[in-house]
């Protein structure tokens, strides 16, 4: 699995073309496109936002937890 990131301009191609073209190349090709909310994608542990001129990119904290801890007495041995 990779990751890739696309830009386009919309006012030659839509996001189904695309999708449907890239799934029509190989058998095992299968696109699970993210689409832009509030002109910002979440790329990697990128945000990347879209301006009229440019586009500015930050820092993504993807969401996590910390409520499951595993004991240092628990029973996994220690790396030699």
């Amino acid at each position: 699995m990779d990751d890739i990131v696309l830009f386009y301009d919309s006012t030659h191609t839509t996001p189904e073309n695309i999708l449907e073209y890239s799934n029509s190349i190989h058998s095992c090709i299968h696109l699970c496109p993210n689409f832009e909310s509030n002109n910002s994608v979440n790329f990697l542990d990128l945000t990347l936002t879209r301006n009229k001129t440019h586009l500015e990119i930050g820092i993504y904290p993807k969401p996590t937890t910390t409520v499951t801890t595993i004991n240092y007495l628990s029973n996994h041995p220690l790396e030699l």
